[in-house]
């Protein structure tokens, strides 16, 4: 057959007036369109206007022709145009790029327009055909039902908001409990609107409260987004009453939702456990149905109740057994209370910390010893305490006293507060630790910045976990002094002590601080007020502080307001836009940056792609400075699940004439690249540290600590020229304060918690932790407000695996690496630079004495020859033995030991097993990290448990090592 080189032929048919001869031209060009389709472009017009022929038999054929040309111009609004008005002609099944293009499109499309805010879609409703998009899409949804494809169903119903296409998916699956898992899974990463996603998730609990076999880990997740945890108490209650391997799992599970739950959602469950710790309530309403319909499937029909009749023998028995019962899950609401209140968490963290200390003491000797004003003194105070986050360890501070004296006023303040970052978790002991610094009811120091930084640690150790007594003392302090020092102090620690407590009784004290209208205390309450009502939303706090925004003058206040508005909105998604788009129309730039911030919290880690339009287009548009900047740090917010999104966003913006625009590109990397060292961050970030502007090179220094976190030189060597940079900017004379400023805290970042934490905005379930992503924004008014700069401690998280057994205590367990050690090994210490010592110079050798030596040597050297040929053959046997066991050192060099509790980065989770003749199995998998609770084979054995260390606090003494048993000496 002779092979076609030309369509002009055929599609001069179509200008006949035999409507036959269209009909046989348009099936030709069906066939050949993807061939000739740039010759058939010519005469598009003539093939639409078939279509529009009314009369035309088939219009549905050009159509379809239509289509596909439109598709190869790469015009694909149009391609789904004339492919919806093809019909049935337009085969969804079918695999090719053309179909596959114009059905992603038509999902998209109709995706689109089915979210409550959105505008018609222009290109169909002037074609008026909307409407039967609905039929294209539910074509593509009948072909998914066919091939069975349950998940595809699944995600593209949750995208296009059809509950009849998702329900008839479960209805009709035969693996029901997977596709729910999946559903939740789906529905929390992706859904951006809080009622439908919540629509969703009652759905899919009632579902899983039918099921007997429930995936209690998606049900508690889902009561999370529902903000239900009296429900989420039962299920823990529930599981802990089977069994005591069940039990294990409910405090897996307690683990897992503490790591990710606000405290105004925990302290709902631990008081729901100390309800029934109290005892059962007479009224059973309380109870989730789905809960009770999940013990109905385990305990099976009930049975009538028997006429009374004695009490037998085996009824006494019964009896003693439902007390003992009853006293065994009392045991267990106890420990779980315990890890709900985080108090396990705390304990384990701390033995950690102080356990893996591994801070360099001798880097900070070197940036003091080159600290020149008080900038870099602040700072130099602020990178230790990041350094030695939670390891209780203030050797230097104690070692450099009076090089801290030097601090005045509030960098004084910033030393005392810095005492809070370093014993995060020791709260046993915490008001030991501050005696010296809180206030006293004789007299106190006529400044108070000593008893302002007191009250702003105890809130530091306490943060997102105060006690009744640490949120009374705090508030008692604070109400009681009158000095504007103190109260700012007291007002950051109260609301740092109630992180997201939404406790209405701290709110009205802090407000009632902000309204004596002083900058220095309202700037901090304002601030506080926020952190108490964190992601509440709550309209009366948003109109109040909105209200007094646009009334004061103080421009500390409006600051504190932006904050604690954004601190409000966090995780909100849809609910605060009414407010949102009012502030961000506003006249006073600082009411704009307040919209800036709720915008970027409402939607934190969402990657929401319209938010970070928005943000974008403030980042060019708004005449001030600080709104731009703002707007363009917070796209790290939204974009942290996705960091090379977010490096491809600001890639145009790193080179922007704007300097505060790079300084905002520079910080939104360090966000949303925290502990990645991707690539493309870091080849944006090394150009901005010559940059000609001091601030921007102060960003991307901290950008940088921020990327390289827990990255070894063997993962990424280009930490060791990092490290290098750091120290030579420190030490450059030169150099501008404001550049060493940001070096000393990338160094304090880069090596935080004595080398054992990351930046944790994402927490170990993948879900976006409220608490770290408050701490962060926070930390980003360090350009206004240097003590601010430890609220970065609240966004650490530890690369830990802490084994617990199901006593909650840590036995002594080894972890597997199979892996290099120097991979992830802890950065070699620094070392000290060594003063060069004159070298003596040669002594002068006579011509007479040098040949006498020469003759010595030369007898010797033979002997030595003589001796080497009689030992040749013993020394290459042992020569081929030597290196065989090296080689054998080698191999073994890929698997490590690591003993619990194990310092394991997250790119070494993928590595890590369990010994195989280990007593203990854990829970869940290893490779998520944190806590995991072990499950002991042998529960007859004696277990050996890890040996616990006492923080030392300063003037005790640490624990002498016990005097050896009497001997006898021999010589």
């Amino acid at each position: 057959m002779t092979a076609i080189l030309s369509a002009s032929g055929i599609i001069a048919l179509l200008g006949e007036d035999s409507p036959k001869m269209k009909i046989y031209a348009l099936r030709k060009l069906d066939r050949l369109v993807n061939i000739f389709w740039h010759e058939i472009a010519n005469v598009i017009a003539n093939i639409e206007s078939l279509f529009e022929d009314r009369t035309f038999p088939e219009r549905k054929l050009a159509a379809l022709v239509a289509s596909k040309i439109y598709f190869h111009l790469t015009a694909y609004d149009d391609a789904l145009l004339f492919a919806i008005g093809a019909e049935e002609l337009f085969d969804v099944d079918a695999n090719s790029e053309y179909v596959n293009t114009v059905v992603a499109r038509a999902i998209d499309t109709y995706a689109s327009s089915r979210t409550e805010d959105a505008e018609p879609v222009t290109f169909l409703q002037e074609k008026k055909m909307a409407s039967r998009l609905q039929d294209l899409v539910n074509r593509i949804f009948e072909g998914c039902f066919a091939r069975k494809e349950y998940k595809a169903i699944v995600g593209v119903a949750i995208e296009t908001r059809r509950l009849d296409v998702l329900q008839r998916a479960l209805d009709e699956t035969d693996e029901k409990l997977e596709l729910i898992t999946y559903c939740i899974k789906a529905v929390i990463e992706f859904v951006q609107h809080r009622g439908f996603r919540n629509q969703v998730l009652v759905d899919m609990i009632k579902r899983l409260g039918s099921s007997k076999d429930s995936d209690y880990s998606g049900i508690c997740q889902a009561l999370k987004y529902l903000e239900d945890p009296e429900c989420v108490a039962e299920i823990l209650v529930h599981l802990i009453s089977e069994s005591d391997d069940t039990a294990a799992v409910a405090y897996q599970l307690a683990l897992d939702i503490h790591d990710s739950s606000p405290q105004s959602f925990m302290k709902g469950i631990a008081n729901a456990l100390q309800a029934r710790l109290e005892g059962p309530s007479e009224d059973d309403d309380s109870k989730s149905k789905m809960v009770n319909a999940c013990e109905q499937e385990q305990k099976g029909p009930s049975t009538l109740s028997e006429p009374s009749r004695p009490t037998s023998g085996s009824e006494e028995k019964t009896m003693s057994e439902e007390d003992e019962n009853e006293s065994r899950v009392k045991n267990h609401v106890v420990a779980l209370n315990r890890i709900v209140r985080g108090d396990l968490q705390t304990e384990l963290y701390l033995q950690f910390y102080m356990k893996n200390n591994h801070s360099d003491i001798l880097i900070l000797k070197t940036i003091k010893d080159y600290v020149r004003n008080s900038v870099c003194h602040s700072a130099t105070v602020i990178s230790n305490a990041l350094m030695h986050h939670g390891t209780t360890s203030d050797e230097f501070l104690r070692t450099n006293l009076e090089w801290v004296s030097k601090a005045s006023n509030w960098a004084k303040f910033t030393a005392v507060a810095s005492l809070g970052v370093i014993h995060k978790g020791h709260e046993a002991e915490a008001m030991r630790v501050l005696e010296n610094y809180l206030p006293k009811e004789s007299a106190s120091s006529s400044s108070g910045y000593l008893e302002a930084g007191g009250l702003y640690a105890l809130g530091l150790i306490f943060s997102n976990r105060g006690s009744a007594e640490v949120i009374g003392y705090l508030k008692k302090q604070m109400m009681a002094s009158s000095n504007t020092v103190m109260r700012h102090g007291g007002c950051l620690g109260l609301g740092l002590a109630t992180l997201g407590t939404h406790r209405w009784d701290v709110y009205d004290c802090l407000r009632g601080v902000l309204f004596y209208d002083d900058a220095v205390s309202g700037e901090a309450a304002a601030l506080a007020m926020g952190l108490v009502m964190a992601g509440s939303n709550n309209s009366r706090c948003v109109r109040e502080l909105i209200a007094y925004g646009m009334d004061t003058r103080h421009e500390k206040i409006l600051r504190g307001i932006c904050v604690g508005l954004g601190v409000i909105a966090c995780g909100c998604l849809e609910e605060p836009e009414p407010w949102i788009k009012k502030l961000l129309k506003d006249k006073n730039p600082l009411l704009r940056r307040a919209g800036v911030y709720a915008l970027a919290m409402a939607y934190c880690g969402t990657g929401n792609s319209t938010t970070a339009g928005r943000l974008l287009f403030i980042s060019v548009e708004d005449v001030n400075d600080d709104v731009r900047r703002a707007a363009v740090s917070c796209l790290g917010f939204v974009m942290v699940k996705n960091p090379t999104s977010c490096a491809q966003l600001v890639s145009q913006l790193t080179e922007s004439y704007n300097p505060h625009v790079r300084y905002g590109a520079a910080i939104s990397l360090g966000i949303a690249c925290a502990g990645t060292a991707l690539p493309e961050a870091v080849y944006l970030l090394e150009p901005m540290l010559n940059d000609a502007v001091n601030f921007v090179r102060q960003g991307a220094l901290i950008a940088l600590g921020m990327v390289y976190m827990q990255h070894s030189d063997a993962m990424t060597p280009k930490v060791k020229d990092f490290r290098a940079s750091l120290i030579k900017t420190i030490c450059d004379k030169h150099e501008d304060s404001l550049a060493k400023f940001g070096a000393i805290i990338a160094h304090g970042i880069l090596d935080a918690g004595g080398r054992n934490v990351t930046i944790g905005l994402l927490a170990r379930m993948n879900y976006v932790s409220t608490t770290a992503a408050i701490g962060l924004l926070v930390f980003l008014q360090t350009w206004y407000w240097f003590p601010l700069s430890h609220f970065l401690s609240l966004a650490f998280q530890p690369t830990c695996l802490i084994g617990v057994n199901t006593k909650l205590q840590m036995p002594q367990v080894d972890f597997i690496s199979n892996s290099n050690p120097s991979l992830y090994a802890y950065p070699p210490p620094m070392e000290e630079k060594r003063t060069k010592q004159l070298e003596k110079l040669p002594a002068v050798v006579l011509s007479f004495k040098s040949k006498k030596r020469d003759r010595e040597k030369q007898g010797k050297q033979e002997q030595e020859n003589k001796t080497e040929k009689a030992d040749d053959e013993p020394a290459s046997v042992s020569e081929a033995i030597s290196e065989a066991e090296a080689k054998k050192d080698d191999v073994e060099l890929n698997v490590q030991r690591l003993p619990n509790p194990a310092r394991v980065l997250y790119q070494q989770l993928k590595v890590m097993t369990m010994p195989e003749d280990c007593r203990y199995e854990p829970v869940k998998s290893l490779k998520s990290g944190g806590i995991i609770v072990l499950r002991d084979k042998e529960e007859n054995k004696e277990e050996e448990l890890v040996e616990i260390v006492k923080p030392v606090i300063d003037g005790e003494e640490a624990d002498e090592p016990e005097p050896p048993e009497p001997f006898d000496y021999t010589e």
